[in-house]
């Protein structure tokens, strides 16, 4: 049927022939039938990396039946990729930052259509700086030497940071750097010596942000410092073997008189090219402090010494304790590089007693009174052969006298050692003979 007014007639009979009529009308209205609405959904914003958003157009309507969905990009940077165009939801990918429009349009079966568009804001990457956390390691005492600075707890928003560990400029110059772990979360350190060590660590973001914390390491000297003894061995240290090792610490129990479990090894190492450098302690027993380092350099040299140093499988060049411990005859004070006295303005070393005595540097004997002694005995001895020497008298050395003054080496060994301690005696006084 068509648009119009449509009239029906209905005539009915009976069986004796008699008849009625009845009309009705049909009225046909044009169709009423209203466009659809297209609903491209809210405003959308994105932040980097997230690069992709669906649109849904599924809430759009019509009064019939929604024919066909179609999305395009109206505005925004190129390069998009857009998947089910075509359908009521639809994904894009490859987003920039910047501002995109997204149309939809929507058809019914009666070729009606609408459309509506959606904004989506795509703005840049938030990115915070990182943050360095650094774990300060617990004291640590000598004779361990490792320890570690923990800064794996540092944390950046993305992820991924690098690191770098500094040492500051107040902390002890000794102390290696393991496996170039100062590159590394956790910075391990070897070598280590007494001192307080400061590091700070700085870790940086992809974008170039950074952060820096401080982490500090103390190492305490050991309780049992100055009873360690220092042996030096005329050894390569490579060429020192374990079992070589543990045959000398035999032969050293020996000389100490104690057994040779009671040594306890802190250190082999190369004192230089050609030489060892083993650190002992001996113990003193369960519960005990250990022996005296002092008492026993003393009596390890001792013994050596009446032995010729041949009783080693390795001729000993040094034996000493590690920490310097001479008295120096309360009159200088003792070199801890050379393990020797530096006396005191006029005080010298007692040769008697560093030759034939305990053999210990010291500062037992006052220049002015030996030279004296030295020089009375020369005068003596030069009347009583018939050689009388001419009487000198002394004058204070003038400063560039004193530079100029230089001890010089006996020539092919003829010089007396009577006259080379007495031009010894004339240069530590200051003196110059002038003539009567």
């Amino acid at each position: 049927m068509q648009e119009g007014d449509y009239t029906f007639q209905l005539t009915v009979t009976d069986s004796a022939g008699q008849q009625d009529t009845a009309e009705v009308t049909v009225i046909v209205q044009p169709e009423n039938n209203q466009p659809p609405v297209a609903d491209a959904g809210p405003e959308k914003e994105l932040t980097l990396p997230v690069d992709h958003t669906t649109l849904d157009g599924s809430k759009s309507s019509d009064d019939q039946k929604i024919a066909t969905y179609h999305w395009t990009q109206s505005q925004g940077p190129e390069g998009v990729k857009m998947e089910n165009a075509d359908s009521a939801v639809a994904t894009v990918t490859g987003l920039k930052v910047g501002t995109y429009t997204f149309t939809l349009t929507v058809t019914d079966e009666r070729k009606l259509q609408s459309a509506h568009s959606v904004k989506v804001i795509v703005r840049e990457e938030l990115d915070q700086p990182p943050m360095a956390r650094v774990q300060s390691s617990p004291p640590i005492t000598l004779p361990l030497r490792t320890a570690l600075l923990d800064g794996s707890r540092s944390t950046d928003d993305k992820g991924s940071i690098s690191y770098l560990w500094t040492r500051e400029d107040s902390s002890p110059a000794a102390g290696d750097v393991l496996n170039n772990s100062d590159h590394q979360a956790v910075l391990f350190l070897g070598n280590l010596v007494q001192g307080k060590y400061s590091f700070t660590l700085t870790v940086t973001d992809s974008k170039g942000q950074s952060s820096s914390d401080r982490g500090t390491l103390e190492v305490r000297p050991d309780v049992w410092e100055r009873d360690l003894v220092e042996l030096v061995l005329e050894a390569a240290v490579s060429q020192v073997t374990y079992r070589q090792k543990d045959m000398l610490l035999r032969q050293v129990a020996v000389l100490l008189g104690v057994l040779d479990s009671d040594i306890v090894v802190r250190e082999v190492s190369a004192f230089n090219e050609h030489s060892t450098h083993i650190v002992f302690l001996v113990s003193g027993g369960p519960g005990r402090p250990p022996l005296s380092g002092h008492s026993v350099a003393v009596g390890l040299r001792n013994q050596l010494r009446n032995r010729k140093n041949d009783f080693l499988i390795f001729k000993a060049r040094r034996v000493d304790t590690v920490i310097c411990q001479l008295n120096c005859s309360s009159h200088g004070e003792c070199d801890s590089f050379t393990r020797r006295c530096v006396c005191h303005p006029f005080w010298m070393e007692n040769f008697i007693r560093t030759q034939f005595g305990d053999a210990e540097s010291n500062c037992g004997e006052k220049w002015k009174a030996f030279c004296t002694l030295v020089m009375t005995l020369l005068q003596v001895t030069s009347v009583r052969k018939g050689r009388v020497r001419r009487k000198s008298r002394y004058k204070p050395l003038q400063d560039d006298e004193q530079d100029s003054l230089e001890l010089q080496t006996p020539r092919a060994g003829n010089t007396p050692v009577a006259t080379r301690v007495l031009l010894c005696c004339e240069k530590s006084l200051n003196l110059t003979p002038i003539s009567t």
